[in-house]
């Protein structure tokens, strides 16, 4: 059985990779022109053919692709995403909502299920307040992600670098958007991107290398802190950038989940490194058995080097697809326990940073 991967990068291409498991091959397949840095790519939820992506420049942009059977892309669309250097989106039924890393703001679309599918927008985008300790990194508000929950309340949820904040939005009369909270984290760690498993919410926290832990309450109630681990291994520099976080879904070839986070710029021998932590253990909310199995058990060295986006694909979420930015190309690693092990790579892709299994 053969996978095919897009690939989005700081180049003017989105890539189309085939792996094969069985041949331990990785291959481009097709390529596609998409504006300049198409760095975060992702699917409509129900529209497996609709593919989006940030163009992440100064002049922000949204682009809309039609994916082919073949692994192809043909270009449809595209829009301004409302500031500058959007980093990341969240695709739902009928809207896109994307994050302007250096608009301190972020911006919805409506979708159509018919062209254009880029709709005129409800609202001007939103734009968020703070800043942090860290001078360089933290002199205004960055908003490094969105995620689109639709629990008993439908929230999007902003992680914000430079405020050290999750910013938590609802939507009001007219389809309208504001925000409703925070989860506010200690100053100078820069929450990057999160994941909610279990009503426990994961942050990668770039700017100190750690993954905290809450427990995830509905509104009005505050999130409580569980606590934060590092992400890197015994000996590594205390300037490395934490990058990616993902957590495995539970399948019969691996029943107990796992949580997954990218090293950046650890440097040679070994190139970065991937942590893998166990999670809370717990039967009921706010119940945990014993003592929190929240750990860090293994430490992979990738080869990679400015080791940035991953994903989990595959039957039974059996792989993991990694790219170095500044090096190492792009390879696929088996989940084998607790650990990683390489089953095919490519160094036909330069400045890889984010991956999508079609």
């Amino acid at each position: 059985m053969s996978y095919k991967i897009l690939v989005g990068s700081y180049t003017d291409r989105i890539t189309t990779l085939a792996f094969d498991p069985d041949r331990k091959t990785l291959q481009v397949l097709s390529t596609v022109q998409a504006g300049q840095s198409p760095s975060w790519i992702a699917q409509h939820p129900t529209d497996k053919s609709l593919i989006f992506a940030t163009n992440e420049v100064e002049d922000g942009k949204i682009q809309l692709f039609r994916l082919a059977k073949d692994g192809r892309l043909t270009f449809l669309e595209e829009c301004s995403s409302g500031g500058a250097l959007p980093a990341n989106l969240g695709v739902s039924e009928d809207a896109v909502v994307v994050a302007n890393y250096m608009g301190s703001s972020i911006l919805e679309v409506p979708l159509s299920a018919t062209s254009p599918y880029l709709q005129q927008r409800r609202q001007d985008p939103i734009t968020f307040e703070g800043k942090g300790p860290n001078k360089s990194r933290q002199e205004s508000s960055h908003p490094h992600q969105v995620i689109l929950r639709h629990g008993t309340q439908k929230e999007i949820l902003v992680p914000d670098l430079g405020a050290d904040k999750i910013w938590r939005l609802t939507e009001g009369d007219g389809g309208k958007w504001s925000v409703a909270g925070s989860i506010d984290f200690v100053p100078g760690s820069g929450p990057r991107h999160a994941v909610i498993h279990d009503n426990i919410i994961y942050t990668a926290l770039e700017l100190t290398n750690e993954v905290a832990s809450h427990i995830f309450t509905e509104r009005p109630g505050k999130s409580i802190p569980l606590g934060s681990l590092s992400s890197l291994p015994q000996g590594a520099k205390p300037e490395n950038l934490l990058a990616e976080i993902l957590i495995s879904d539970s399948t019969p070839l691996h029943p107990i989940p796992l949580l997954y986070v990218s090293n950046r710029n650890e440097g040679p021998p070994g190139g970065d490194s991937i942590a893998i932590f166990t999670l809370h253990q717990h039967t009921l909310l706010y119940e945990f058995d014993g003592e929190s199995q929240f750990k860090l058990v293994n430490s992979v060295a990738t080869g990679l080097h400015h080791l940035r986006g991953m994903s989990i694909g595959g039957n039974d979420g059996r792989y993991i697809i990694a790219g170095g930015v500044n090096g190492g190309g792009i390879k696929v690693f088996e989940r084998v326990g607790k650990s990683l092990s390489v089953v095919a790579s490519t160094e036909a892709v330069v400045k890889p940073t984010s991956f999508l299994w079609v």
